[in-house]
């Protein structure tokens, strides 16, 4: 047995409270399940849906989704959206804070790299659905 105290290092950022349980979820955190779990499944699916009931090629359709979806959270970082900030708590598991929005607690990495793949995703399946490849 060892007499030293422990000596973790001290943390000297503050880090924000999620939110109580018992109260009502706010407008951007709805916005945020909404963005994290409902748009992506309807803009990829919605389009797939109707180019499978018109009998169309199916690349066109997923290519729009997926880039309409990929421009949106690019649009939305660029532009400091509550709910996107949020989204991406989602998307790393941590509690939503809409009351403390700090942008700098997550790389530009983590805010871009999925909109980025949706977006090549899209280009790819539009070029291939426009080319007939």
């Amino acid at each position: 047995m060892s007499n030293k105290p422990n000596r973790l290092p001290k943390t000297t950022t503050k880090t924000a409270q999620p939110r109580d349980p018992g109260t009502p979820m706010t407008k951007v955190e709805k916005l945020a399940i909404l963005n994290r779990y409902v748009f992506p499944v309807v803009s990829i699916f919605g389009p797939m849906l109707l180019a499978w009931l018109m009998k169309w090629d199916i690349l066109i359709p997923l290519g729009i989704g997926c880039y309409i979806f990929g421009a949106y959270q690019l649009i939305g970082y660029k532009n400091r959206w509550d709910h996107i900030y949020c989204s991406i708590q989602l998307f790393k598991h941590d509690p939503m804070t809409p009351h403390d929005i700090r942008w700098d607690r997550y790389s530009k990495f983590d805010a871009t790299a999925l909109p980025i793949a949706f977006v090549i995703l899209g280009t790819f399946a539009l070029l291939f659905g426009t080319n007939g490849i």
